[in-house]
């Protein structure tokens, strides 16, 4: 928002104690997450996805990469969406995703992005954020339903952006999306460069 770190704080406090935010404090030495309250999400017109839901420990790290990347998206000027309002669309955003487990039983399950983008043309970007290796069989299942929707002539999701924090991790996607085919639709973009551009573009 172009502020500096002693204006940011301080419009974190006032948010604090107008009660429309709540401070959650994560592990030392990295900060604070803000959760909206039920008063905050009214005070900007949201009463339908009310308060906010605290995040625990093994989720901090994936809460503050996602709102790098909605800041990143802010900076650029495009609507993003949350996942919270995704889950409120009618069924557009929602995949269904065929994988095995961990033992080899074959599961389907419903997934929803992390975040989603709509152009100004309605054409809509799905944004997974993902920081861990997740299982192989999880991620193919997972590409191979956005597959299906990418290449679907009657769908209007026109692309997948993978957000990753270490190389290894893009190296899996890349691996396994070569494996599934979708080449066309796919980008893959790093943490660090998002956060760089929305750090710039707020200088």
């Amino acid at each position: 928002m172009g502020w500096g770190q002693a204006t940011g704080y301080s419009h974190a406090t006032r948010l604090e104690k107008a009660g429309l935010a709540t401070r959650q404090r994560t592990q030392w030495g990295s900060g604070s997450l803000l959760v909206a309250t039920a008063e905050g999400a009214g005070a900007v017109g949201r009463e339908d996805l009310g308060a906010g839901a605290a995040a625990g420990p093994s989720t901090w790290a994936h809460a503050r990469a996602v709102s790098w990347v909605a800041a990143a998206l802010e900076m650029e000027g495009r609507r993003w969406i949350s996942e919270r309002e995704l889950r409120l669309e009618e069924g557009f955003w929602r995949l269904t995703v065929a994988s095995k487990d961990a033992v080899g039983v074959a599961r389907r399950h419903t997934h929803l992005p992390d975040l989603g983008v709509v152009s100004s043309d309605r054409r809509a970007s799905a944004y997974e954020v993902e920081l861990q290796s997740k299982r192989k069989a999880r991620v193919r299942g997972l590409l191979a339903a956005y597959k299906r929707r990418l290449e679907s002539a009657a769908d209007e999701l026109d692309a997948l952006v993978y957000v990753v924090d270490s190389p290894r991790v893009g190296k899996l996607v890349e691996a396994i999306a070569t494996e599934v085919g979708i080449a066309d639709g796919l980008a893959i973009r790093t943490l660090d460069e998002l956060i760089a551009q929305a750090q710039r573009k707020s200088s």
